[in-house]
């Protein structure tokens, strides 16, 4: 009796060094681009004269590191739209809504506004912030062509280095 329960305690101790390696392995496979680091975040040169109006629309994510909304989910797209005041004119704010399938097969969505960081320039740097969510987090346009691909980075502990298309080819 003594034996079995040595044998059983190695064996589950044998069992979460091994779902410990399995996670760091799986955390250090889908983290590519994803820097943890002691300071601030490093200035990241961004689109100079963005024109929010040609962004609009539905753009499918590529690539990213971590970010918890998104894990086991897959199809995950972003549509942006312009919010307009009482009179229809831009504010110069865009409404995001991003949606993906989860891992059990429904499609769930969470909605955003994306706040320019500096009104008087037209540099693609916003700050995000999600319905119900007391927090916001940088999301700067580093490059885009506005038909094809845009990547997208935010140096917080919620999002990454993204980047998106415009088309899926399947």
């Amino acid at each position: 009796m003594l034996i079995y329960e040595f044998e059983a305690q190695v064996s589950m101790m044998h069992f979460a060094e091994v779902l410990v390696i399995a996670a760091l392995l799986s955390i250090y496979g889908s983290a590519d681009g994803q820097v943890i680091s002691v300071g601030g975040c490093p200035d990241m040169s961004v689109v100079d004269n963005f024109e929010p109006n040609k962004y609009t629309g539905r753009w499918y994510e590529a690539e990213r590191v971590f970010n918890p909304f998104e894990v086991g989910g897959s199809c995950i797209t972003g549509d942006y739209t312009i919010e307009e005041d009482n009179f229809n004119h831009p504010t110069g704010n865009l409404l995001v809504v991003h949606s993906m399938t989860n891992w059990l097969g429904r499609k769930i969505s969470k909605s955003a506004d994306a706040f320019p960081l500096d009104r008087s320039s037209r540099k693609a740097k916003y700050l995000l912030k999600y319905k119900g969510s007391p927090f916001t987090g940088p999301y700067w346009i580093l490059d885009t062509d506005y038909d094809t691909y845009s990547v997208v980075y935010s140096c917080t502990s919620v999002l990454g280095l993204l980047s998106f298309i415009r088309t899926v080819q399947t």
